[in-house]
């Protein structure tokens, strides 16, 4: 299922675009509509040709990199790639004394330290802040890029969801990437590097179940565009990677790793009365829709998340925004995939369809037997 998107295929449809431009100015000339129509055209050309200009590339020597969520998934892989091509690195972890951190030491150089890091814990950013702070200034090299990575997701309908839960996806999720964006902007000015805010497609398009997760990125996205304008009169550049389909190749699948886990946490997260409304069927057709997900819709590869954060650190004008996950969310902007073009109607329906092959909570299946 991976898409690998090369320049040909921008050629080509550059060449598509603006080929139909032409054509329709060339044959309706004294048609309105038809020039509207020629005219979104070119501009897609335009669009999509802009993506072929040269962007330029620094070196990595003398520059460090501080990356939250090492433990696994995009931040275990970026923090090997970083290292690899000559950056010094600061890998954040949860747990640095975990088997995953730990891999760290038979697969990086001496480049590359583990610095614990709990991104919803102040004065754990603060702890990671003085390390990476006093090390940058012995070794004498500049803390060039931030990248927020650090991510966690739950699943389950709102009524489903524990507060508890909703606090904890946003702790992380956002908060954290306020907390560490804060905590190392001094040091990203004095290098005029760059922060690299990791959120996600689903920021502007969430699926049902997928609220605890969608509203914590869509916040983490809003953060990023306004942390991009503040950052501009200090030379700083800021960078949105939205990762697609990527649940396979990150810590959410490894987190759930049976479908029995999956349903015993949404299950075990409702209360008594919801659970009688739900029923159980129900929620385990919840976690087997995740499952077929994870093991039929999801790429299996990161390397393009993991390339377009390489890009975003060490490009002279990386991307304000990287949509990362196919042919189409790389043409497309994301609020095209958002349906905000569409009226709500029209753009329901796929979600309705979605929500429709859950089936039927208990509750409603009683009401329908008695009417």
């Amino acid at each position: 299922m991976e898409t690998c998107v090369g320049p040909h295929t921008y050629i080509i449809f550059t060449i598509l675009f603006l080929s139909f431009a032409y054509g329709v100015h060339i044959f309706e000339p004294d048609s309105i509509s038809a020039q509207c129509i020629a005219l979104i055209f070119a501009l897609s050309g335009l669009y999509v040709a802009q993506k072929l200009i040269p962007r330029g590339r620094l070196k990595p020597e003398g520059r460090a990199v501080f990356i939250t969520g090492c433990d696994t998934g995009f931040g275990h892989k970026l923090a090997l790639r970083c290292d690899q091509i000559g950056f010094r690195v600061f890998a954040g972890c949860l747990l640095p004394d975990g088997a995953d951190a730990q891999e760290f030491s038979s697969e990086g150089s001496k480049r590359l330290t583990i610095v614990p890091c709990d991104v919803t814990s102040d004065d754990s950013v603060l702890a990671a802040k003085k390390l990476v702070s006093e090390t940058v200034i012995n070794e004498k090299l500049d803390l060039w890029a931030c990248v927020n990575n650090a991510g966690i997701t739950r699943i389950g309908e709102i009524d489903m969801v524990p507060m508890e839960v909703f606090k904890r996806v946003m702790e992380v999720n956002t908060f954290g990437m306020i907390r560490v964006t804060k905590a190392f902007i001094p040091m990203i000015i004095r290098s005029k590097g760059r922060f690299v805010n990791v959120t996600s497609v689903l920021a502007r398009w969430c699926n049902p179940t997928g609220s605890a997760y969608g509203m914590s990125k869509m916040a983490a996205d809003i953060f990023s565009d306004v942390l991009r304008y503040e950052m501009h009169k200090w030379g700083v550049k800021v960078s949105i990677i939205q990762p697609g389909a990527y649940g396979a190749t990150t810590l959410i699948s490894k987190f759930f790793n049976s479908d029995q886990v999956r349903a015993d946490f949404i299950w075990n997260g409702m209360d008594e009365g919801t659970q009688q409304v739900y029923g159980r069927p129900y929620v385990d057709e919840i976690q087997k829709c995740v499952s077929d997900w994870v093991k039929y819709d999801c790429y299996t590869d990161n390397t393009p998340v993991i390339d377009a954060m390489i890009d975003a650190i060490l490009s002279k004008h990386p991307k304000h925004r990287y949509v990362v996950g196919g042919l189409i969310a790389s043409l497309m902007w994301p609020d095209i995939i958002r349906f905000n073009m569409f009226p709500t109607w029209l753009s329901d329906i796929p979600m309705l369809k979605s929500q429709k092959a859950l089936g039927v909570p208990a509750a409603l299946q009683e009401k329908n037997k008695s009417n």
